[in-house]
């Protein structure tokens, strides 16, 4: 049983206000509370989704496109058509129109060329690039375009980077040029040359090869005796003559059939400087005019046996006479067509038969668009 005193001790019920008042007081300190909470736990939670975003941001940026997987997978994929339109600028970009490395190229390609001679500049280098760098298309599935030097590098690329490298040539040895484009294809235009020259430049250094070529026998002379020999000559030429004898003879070069006669005639007479006075073994040098002949004499008085060799540069047409090349007028100057695609054997003035099919466009260095006809 409870005392009083013990009962006094009890909690005691909560009645009518005091009850409200504590149960408000109770629910502003839990309210509070999960405030904090809340206001504490949830900057980690932003800051983590923030993190997330990013990440997965950046990764589908940098993804690289994926290949399409077919299974006709060695039937490649048609390239897509150039636009019609502007801009060729990611073309007209690569070309180089001040390039010192460029000039040193340039410099040994036209080492047979008359100082200056642009027409003689325009078919070697054309020669150059056509013949010697090889067709090699572009990636799979995508479309790269080479600098100048990277073309000259690998000795290879396509009809652009082909373009490109000409282009670039031609500019950096004085010859204005654009790039001409097609839906699928691309050449060069050199302009303000004359078409006339540029036929025989052609004919010139690319329809005939100069080669050595060496006459070589073996002589009796009999005593105070003398033997010619004439080589067939177009233009003064340079001659290398090797003598090998068993006594001493007289090398004696004529520059013409007349002299020869005057000689034998004991008449007033003309040799080449080169020609030499008894010697057993000797090689003269000398350039001689057409006509001229070669002569050993003998003045003693037993026979001699003689070796000769006479080497002289000699000219053969490779390929049949050209016609002046084709040109078009652009701004009121005429310019060549250059295809350096053209596999075997080309010359200024050709085109393909598919670009000459289809819309043409010539491009320049600022960026101006001509529609050729």
């Amino acid at each position: 049983m409870l005392n009083e005193r013990d009962y006094m001790k009890r909690p005691q019920p909560l009645h009518g206000q005091e009850l409200d008042k504590n149960l408000r007081a109770r629910i502003k300190r839990a309210f509070a509370k999960a405030q904090r909470s809340y206001q504490v736990n949830l900057w980690p939670i932003i800051i983590a989704g923030f993190l997330v975003l990013f990440v997965t941001l950046l990764f589908f940026k940098t993804r690289a496109p994926q290949p399409i997987v077919s299974i006709q997978n060695d039937i490649p994929a048609p390239r897509p058509s150039r636009p019609a339109v502007k801009p060729y600028a990611k073309y007209m970009s690569k070309i180089e129109d001040s390039s010192v490395p460029l000039r040193e190229v340039i410099r040994d390609i036209v080492q047979p060329c008359p100082a200056g001679s642009k027409p003689c500049y325009l078919a070697l280098l054309y020669q150059f690039v056509q013949q010697r760098l090889d067709y090699l298309s572009d990636p799979f599935y995508r479309e790269l375009i080479q600098s100048p030097e990277e073309t000259l590098r690998i000795h290879a690329g396509d009809c652009e980077d082909l373009s490109i490298l000409l282009a670039s040539l031609l500019i950096n040895s004085g010859i204005p040029s654009k790039l001409v484009f097609t839906n699928d294809h691309a050449y060069v235009l050199a302009c303000a040359v004359d078409p006339q020259e540029v036929q025989q430049s052609t004919e010139q250094y690319l329809l005939q090869k100069t080669a050595p070529k060496t006459l070589a026998e073996t002589a009796e002379i009999g005593p105070q005796t003398m033997r010619r020999w004439a080589i067939p000559l177009t233009q003064t030429t340079p001659i290398q003559w090797q003598i090998e004898s068993d006594s001493p003879v007289d090398a004696l070069v004529f520059p013409t059939t007349l002299d020869y006669n005057a000689y034998l005639a004991h008449q007033q007479y003309k040799t080449y400087t080169c020609s030499t006075p008894q010697i057993m073994r000797s090689t003269i040098s000398c350039s001689v005019t057409p006509g001229s002949l070669f002569a050993l004499h003998n003045q003693s008085g037993r026979a001699a046996r003689a070796t000769l060799s006479l080497t002289y540069p000699d000219t053969v047409r490779v390929g049949a006479p050209r016609a002046s090349p084709k040109t078009y007028i652009v701004n009121g100057e005429q310019c060549v067509a250059l295809d350096p695609s053209i596999r075997g054997v080309a010359y200024p003035g050709d085109e393909m038969p598919k670009a000459l099919a289809t819309s043409r466009r010539a491009v320049d260095m600022q960026g101006n668009i001509i529609v050729l006809p």
